[in-house]
């Protein structure tokens, strides 16, 4: 069993991972489809060998190693506004969560005051418990469970930050724990 034989079954094996092209601070989602060890039969491998290697990379966006977040803790007023910056190339979904903090709350309502798209949960959070809204998987979980159900209508489960500047207003119970995370999408590696 050569070492190229060992390095295709091991990246067979990974299948969807993290490929780093030129920049240790960007990675591109792939899977790789098939290696040609192309290497000359008369020559020994360990001392000259070409590899081809091919990847199949659905998601055409190159995503920063970091993720960046925005938190308030004990969110003071109804209806309460922050801005989130999306520094990269692209629009780039996000995650939020909301804890109960001091007691249950019902009905939260996060809009981008910049597109009027927002997503609301009519249903409760008991006391420290989180709803967590992931817009790249379009889930929104509440202490771990599904919560869909609970959607409010004209909710919009996958809005994603603009680039530049977003502007948000929350609606709900004061004294939540809100937590905005987002990864900068780039068009390039």
């Amino acid at each position: 069993d050569s070492y190229l034989d060992g390095l295709y079954r091991r990246l067979l094996e990974l299948g969807r991972d993290k490929l780093y092209i030129r920049f240790a601070d960007r990675f591109i989602w792939a899977i790789m489809r098939d290696m040609d060890p192309g290497h000359d039969a008369a020559r020994a491998p360990a001392l000259a060998a070409q590899v081809a290697l091919r990847f199949l990379c659905e998601d055409p966006f190159f995503y920063s190693t970091t993720e960046d977040i925005y938190s308030q803790a004990g969110v003071p007023t109804n209806p309460f506004t922050f801005s989130v910056a999306n520094n990269g190339e692209a629009p780039t979904p996000m995650r939020i969560e909301i804890k109960a903090v001091g007691g249950a709350v019902t009905d939260v309502k996060l809009t981008n005051t910049g597109t009027s798209l927002f997503v609301r949960m009519t249903g409760a959070i008991s006391n420290l418990q989180t709803l967590e809204i992931d817009t790249s998987k379009r889930t929104m979980l509440n202490a771990g469970s599904n919560a869909l159900n609970n959607l409010g209508a004209g909710s919009s489960i996958n809005m994603e930050l603009l680039r530049g500047t977003n502007n948000f207003q929350y609606d709900g119970p004061t004294g939540v724990d809100l937590s905005l995370y987002r990864t900068k999408r780039y068009l390039h590696g």
